[in-house]
């Protein structure tokens, strides 16, 4: 499985993440975006780190039109797992923790920013804010055996 930050938006968004597992045999934390862990996948979008003292920032440009979404609701099917997400590998037998701050500034509908966990192309979970009918709201889409499930609330 991986762990991410996700960012699907015609806008720009940002945040900072710290991401460490807990078992017996602990993987290092990764506490910084340039940790050599970290990968895109889908993609790389304009990017930059930027550094505030310890702290550091991911800065997201994404390209528009991208998403993670799967079969349910369109007609026609749609079927999108293009999104620019930027992953870290955790081993599935693992118990982790994601600790994250983000924003968003939304453009376009579907704009979103938050973090996921992929497992593969047909069973991953996003989660964060999206930009749905002019509202910002908490969303997340659950995906299991190819079908999306959508839960969205006014933010």
């Amino acid at each position: 499985a991986y762990m991410s930050c996700i960012y699907n938006s015609d806008g720009d968004t940002s945040g900072n993440n710290v991401l460490h597992t807990h078992e017996d045999t602990p993987m290092d934390v990764i506490a910084t975006f340039d940790d050599r862990r970290w990968q895109w996948h889908g993609g790389k979008p304009k990017h930059s780190i930027i550094r505030h003292g310890d702290e550091q920032e991911l800065k997201v440009s994404p390209t528009p039109g991208k998403d993670y979404w799967c079969r349910t609701f369109y007609d026609p099917v749609l079927i999108k797992t293009d999104a620019e997400t930027y992953l870290a590998p955790v081993p599935a037998e693992s118990e982790a923790t994601l600790v994250t701050a983000f924003s968003l500034s939304p453009r376009s509908q579907f704009d979103q920013a938050g973090i996921m966990v992929l497992v593969d192309e047909s069973t991953w979970v996003k989660a964060g804010i999206e930009y749905t009918d002019g509202t910002p709201r908490l969303s997340c889409v659950v995906t299991n055996d190819g079908y999306s499930d959508w839960s969205t609330q006014v933010w």
